[in-house]
């Protein structure tokens, strides 16, 4: 026994060897001193050296030490290691944190596992910097003096946290740098008078061995004696504690028994009062420990104060039911979606209506502890098996306890257990590994998962101002997102970028679950993975996941098999099935995640990130330059690899994306890059699939710095055409980059000539566009400006005249163009620029002798054009420069047709002024009062009328306007030409009156208004149609009757000698039947076919058949 204790005392001496000495100590142990390792063992806290295989190493900020082999660890609080940690060289985190406890300083933040402690002055206490920070506020004492000194201040003065002298009438609410404050002070003096816990540092002085071996002889006598008394008594005591509970608990069964309403009551009420659950407090005090009663309390009052703003849902109903009926249900679903506020929900609802007690516990050993029978209880465990990865000795313990929670909990047992589960830890872990077989709810199935009304009823309850439904729906961790709001974490903006929630959940994921956080960066990496593609088998998959494993810190490299597991697991959390594979659920949460996660594995995104996100999402951090929110950080040190994998973008034929980034507008940007283009050579630039080399898509973004030296590289990319024809020339005139155009025009100008697919020049491309600058550089270098092209037959000013550009009309006018011409259309250039309302360009255009009344190719004037695109300034001008009002077109329509066709009473009334014929008639003879009541537009009709319009003038059909007011139910309109004289039985070339189109268009209110003013109600026209026998026909129940009222004839036939009761019976329509025979309409009369109304039936299909027969047949019995 000495000789171990005296091994023992050499063991615990041991120190790993200095830096210095590392290698010395490494050639006495192993014949490589490169596997010479020395660590710290957490196990036996102690150290252990031995001869590994090979020497390890580990990231920045992290140590290895032995915990069964070799494991990281952080560096403490008290240590950091800014490079990476190497085995054969190191046994600890080699720098120690500055105190910052020398006079005057304290702790300004503790840095990280990375990087120094910051310190700075205690400015509450006078003390200032002896040498000014270079950040001002505090100090980085690796790097610089941080030492402080007392600065006085004149009396009434304080020292503000800038370390300004100001008087305290005019001390502000804020500064620039932080204010101090109690907390930051307390924590400073733990963190100056705490001892560095980082390793186990055992004592080298000197040992009282005799004294060590009596005091290790005492200990071991006392504890052998107190074990072996244990043994004997053990069942003695088990056995009187078990009669104790249950004396306990039967005395205060029979005690509740006895007690009086009036006591039971008191107690109620008491209840609340005290903010503690009386069941744990009485029934349990024997079984369950003081303390962790303490904590189920505390749990449960938390819970329950958040009851007054819980919303119930279709979820938590379900839950409720599911609960009451099987007695032992688990709830999934993603963090943040409510899970434990259903859960706590459904047990206050069964403690108020049943009497269940809620039991909080942590795990199925406790449930088995506190498991009273027969006894109304409702336990509840939160994150059963883990909450960001699966707790394997959690599972371990559920499978110990199977059989015990299958006996306990069955659908009669009065007792009732509610689990609740992250959905990525229920399909990893929970229903994976363990047979029992709680009712599973799935708050992210359909029938469970929240709706947009509920969503809603969710933010009203928490205060959330009005949110769009695309925000609202998301994301399913809305509810967490609405604590967080009603407590002011949380913005509204964050509804849309949750950061904050997804930086936590991703940091607690990559450090307590490697696979889920791999699973998320390799989404983030590659957007939308292929399952074909993750395999190891292929190599850019497998460079890909090693990268990955480096970059995140971890040392294992996993199967692709777990990996997509991994996605199929976190599938409805942060991942959705797609077509292909996996992606993210929705854009905007990529988004969030991309910037979170990638901001961490900024070498991979560079490696790996397709081109598009690369341009869209990433930005230089020494441009400084504002970006969104969501845009993830170069830095400096990155920048080569950066713009590496640009110029491999450019030779694989991915320019657009790389010239299109949310960066190249800047011009440090593209000053960096530039140095970068300088290293392409003529073949690296290549087309990509729609034909466009990079000189294109320069030319087209406007960035002449770059085209003039991809012009250098390789300058027959000029002519070059892309699938539309265009060159760069007519990309950069498209655009109005005129700075552009002058660098390829200086190279070369044959380009100004070649048309694209629609025959169009450059000068047409800026013409069109309107860009003056850049159509005033094309006519500097001779650009045609009399060319038409062979679809339009269009030259560059009447595309200008269409754009509405007047300076670059006026431009083009300047060079004496051709302005009479007809285009493919028929017009001419004034037309077009009446039709779009360019009142400054007509006028221009006007200068030219005899344009004022020149027509189209359809006998069109200036101001018919104006008119009939309801441009009144253009029509005010024209008018006023005496236009001819009356020039027709070519179907003899005025300008005064048009303006009643378009409706615009005020051009009506400018042309009337001006003498416009108001009953002119164009060659279908519709004047200008026949159109507008056509169009229902009552004033337009009152003001021809006091123009003098006719008002029975009629069209080639015969129609009136009084006849076609009647057609289109315009019964205003109607009333005032009536009163103006209108003939109200006057028919057309049909003899169709007034009334016969009514019943046709099934308007009765016109009906009416026609027998009120003793229309001819038996009037028939050229087929001897009554409107009787039309509105039978049309099946107008309403119109029948009004006019069998107003003696209709009934039995007046068509020219085939059918009767009105005819028609219907052929129609099978009982009701109109039943009203024609109500006026005894004959039911003997025959047709030209000799068909009565009884053999006309015959043809009709279904019950209306049955019904006309039976009662036809009834009638003829009669």
């Amino acid at each position: 026994m000495l000789t171990k204790l005296f091994g023992t005392v050499h063991m615990n001496s041991f120190k790993c060897p200095e830096p210095s000495q590392w290698n010395i100590r490494a050639k006495s142990i192993c014949d490589n001193t490169k596997t010479y390792i020395c660590l710290f063992d957490e196990n036996r806290q102690r150290y252990a050296e031995f001869c590994g295989r090979a020497s390890d190493f580990e990231n920045p900020g992290y140590k290895q030490i032995l915990l069964g082999g070799p494991t990281r660890k952080p560096c403490s609080e008290y240590k950091f290691q800014p490079f990476k940690f190497w085995t054969n060289g190191s046994s600890d985190c080699v720098y120690k944190k500055t105190s910052c406890n020398q006079e005057g300083q304290m702790i300004h933040n503790n840095g990280t596992l990375q990087t120094d402690r910051v310190c700075r002055c205690d400015y509450t206490k006078n003390y200032d910097f002896v040498y000014k920070p270079i950040n001002g506020c505090f100090c980085m004492p690796s790097t610089e003096d941080c030492s402080c000194y007392r600065k006085p201040c004149p009396a009434g003065y304080r020292l503000t946290p800038e370390y300004d002298c100001l008087h305290k009438s005019k001390w502000k609410l804020s500064f620039s740098c932080p204010e101090i404050n109690e907390d930051t002070i307390d924590v400073h003096d733990e963190m100056s008078t705490n001892t560095s816990t980082d390793r186990y540092t055992p004592t080298t002085d000197s040992v009282a061995w005799p004294s060590v071996i009596v005091t290790l002889l005492f200990i071991t006598s006392v504890c052998a004696f107190i074990v072996s008394y244990l043994l004997r008594n053990y069942r003695n005591i088990f056995g009187e504690c078990l009669i104790l509970t249950c004396m306990c608990c039967s005395s205060k069964a029979r005690h509740r028994q006895d007690v009086t309403s009036k006591s039971a009551t008191i107690a109620e009420i008491q209840q609340p009062q005290n903010g503690k659950d009386e069941y744990n407090k009485k029934e349990t005090a024997c079984i369950i420990p003081n303390d962790v009663l303490d904590l189920q309390e505390k749990e449960i009052m938390k819970w329950r104060k958040r009851q007054y703003q819980f919303e119930v849902t279709n979820a938590s109903n379900i839950v409720l039911n599911n609960v009451k009926t099987h007695g032992f249900v688990i709830l999934s679903g993603p963090s943040g979606s409510g899970k434990s506020a259903i859960a706590y929900n459904t047990a206050f609802l069964l403690e108020k209506k049943q009497g269940f007690k809620i039991l909080p516990v942590s795990s199925p050993e406790e449930i088995r502890k506190y498991l009273l029978p027969e006894t109304k209880q409702i336990f509840l465990i939160d994150d059963v098996v883990g909450k960001y990865t699966v707790d394997y000795s959690s599972i371990q313990l559920w499978k110990n306890e199977e059989t015990f929670i299958k006996q306990a909990f069955t659908d009669c047992s009065t007792t009732k257990l509610i689990l609740t589960c992250r959905s990525y830890i229920y399909k990893s872990g929970f229903c994976g590994k363990l047979q029992i077989l709680p009712i599973h709810c799935d708050l992210l199935s359909h029938n469970l998962k929240l709706s947009f009304i509920e969503r809603t009823n969710i933010c009203h309850r928490y205060n959330v101002p009005e949110l769009n439904e695309d925000v609202i729906m998301m994301y399913d961790f809305l509810p967490f997102l609405c604590v967080g709001f009603s407590r002011q974490e949380y913005t509204t903006l964050c509804f849309e970028n949750p950061i904050k929630f997804l930086r936590e959940e991703m940091n607690n994921t990559k450090e307590k679950s490697d696979i889920a956080f791999l699973a998320i960066a390799l989404l983030v990496v590659r957007d939308n993975i292929d399952k074909q593609i993750l395999s190891l088998e292929n190599p850019e998959i497998k460079e890909l996941l090693n990268d990955l494993c480096n970059e995140c810190g971890y040392r294992y490299f996993p199967s692709t098999a777990l990996l997509l597991s991994a996605l199929s697991d976190l599938i409805g959390t942060n991942v959705r099935d797609s077509i292909d594979g996996f992606a993210c659920i929705n854009n905007k949460l990529f988004q969030n995640l991309s910037f979170i996660v990638g901001s961490d594995i900024i070498h991979c995104l560079i490696k790996y990130a397709s081109s598009t996100f690369l341009a869209k999402r990433l930005q230089l951090d020494s441009i400084q330059q504002d970006h969104d929110e969501l845009t993830i950080m170069v830095k400096p040190e990155q920048e080569k690899l950066y713009f590496q994998r640009l110029i491999s973008d450019i030779k694989n034929c991915y320019h657009r994306d790389v010239f299109t980034g949310i960066q190249m507008t800047y011009l440090r940007f593209r000053t960096k890059m530039i140095q970068y283009i300088k290293s392409l050579k003529a073949d690296d630039l290549k087309c990509n699939g729609d034909n466009s080399t990079p000189l294109h898509i320069v030319s087209e973004q406007g960035y002449a710095d770059l085209a003039y030296e991809l012009i250098k590289i390789k300058e027959e990319h000029i002519y070059k055409q892309d699938n539309n024809k265009r060159t760069p020339l007519y990309l950069a005139c498209f655009g109005g980059h005129s700075k552009v155009a002058q660098t390829l025009l200086v190279h070369n100008q044959d380009t100004l000539d070649i048309t694209n697919n629609d025959d169009l020049t450059p000068l047409d491309a800026a013409a069109k566009a309107g860009h003056y600058t850049t159509v005033k550089l094309l006519l500097q270098y001779n650009a045609n400006v009399k060319r038409k092209d062979k679809k339009m037959k269009r030259t560059a000013l009447y595309r200008a005249c269409e754009n509405g550009r007047y300076d670059v009309v006026c431009l083009l006018m300047s060079q004496n163009p051709d302005v009479k011409y007809l285009d493919k259309k028929g017009l001419k250039a004034v037309h077009i620029a009446c039709s779009k309302g360019h009142c400054e360009i007509v006028k221009r255009l006007l200068k030219h002798k005899d344009m004022i009344n020149e027509c189209d190719a359809y006998g069109r004037t200036p101001l018919f054009v104006a008119c009939e695109s309801n441009q009144q300034d253009i029509v005010d001008m024209l008018l006023k420069n005496k236009a001819n009002v009356n020039q027709a077109n070519k179907k003899t329509m005025t300008p005064l047709h048009v303006a009643c066709q378009i409706k615009n009473e005020y051009i009506v009334g400018q042309l009337l002024n001006e003498s416009a014929k108001v009953n002119a008639q164009s060659e279908d003879g519709l004047s200008a009062l026949y159109i507008a009541s056509c169009e229902g537009k009552l004033r337009i009709v009152e003001i021809l009328l006091d123009k003098n319009a006719e008002v029975n003038l009629a069209t080639k059909k015969g129609w009136t306007s009084f006849f076609i007011s009647c057609s289109k139910g315009h019964l205003e309109i109607s009333k005032v030409l009536q009163q103006r004289g209108a003939i109200i039985n006057r028919g057309d070339k049909s003899a169709s009156t007034p009334l016969h189109i009514a019943c046709e268009e099934r308007h009765e209110h016109i009906a009416k208004f026609l027998i009120v003013h003793n229309v001819n109600v038996n009037a028939v026209n050229k087929k001897k149609e009554s409107p009787l026998y039309i509105a039978c026909l049309n099946e107008c129940l309403d119109i029948v009757e009004l006019l069998l009222n107003n003696n209709a004839d009934v039995n007046l036939c068509d020219g085939n000698e059918n009767s009105p009761l005819h028609v219907v019976c052929l129609k099978g329509n009982k009701q109109i039947a039943q009203l024609l025979l109500d006026k005894q309409a004959d039911i003997h009369r025959r047709n030209n076919t000799g068909k009565t109304p009884l053999d006309v039936v015959q043809h009709v299909q279904g019950r209306e058949k049955d019904a006309l027969v039976e009662m036809l047949n009834r009638l003829k019995k009669k």
